[in-house]
């Protein structure tokens, strides 16, 4: 958010509950204290998003055979010979 907009929104919330003199005080003062919030805390940001862990495939070998892959049912129930009742 640019500041103009962020100051044009507090002018405009002040101006609801003060006359244009005095909103124009308080925006000007909410602006100044929401800088210097921000640049105190320019450094506090917590990131978007969430890391990758590094993770070496060497450390973790998958063999062949180790991992089974879950079949759908259908392809279960044809190996084990049982048939689908057909819908009426």
């Amino acid at each position: 958010m640019k500041i103009s907009t962020f100051w044009n929104q507090a002018f405009l919330a002040a101006l609801h509950r003060l006359p244009p003199a005095d909103a124009k005080a308080d925006a000007d003062e909410s602006t100044r204290i929401a800088i210097i919030f921000h640049q105190d805390h320019a450094t506090d940001m917590v990131p978007t998003h969430t890391p990758r862990m590094d993770v070496s495939l060497k450390k973790h070998p998958i063999q062949f055979g180790q991992v089974k892959f879950a079949r759908p049912a259908v392809a279960n129930e044809r190996r084990n010979g049982v048939r689908r009742q057909k819908r009426a």
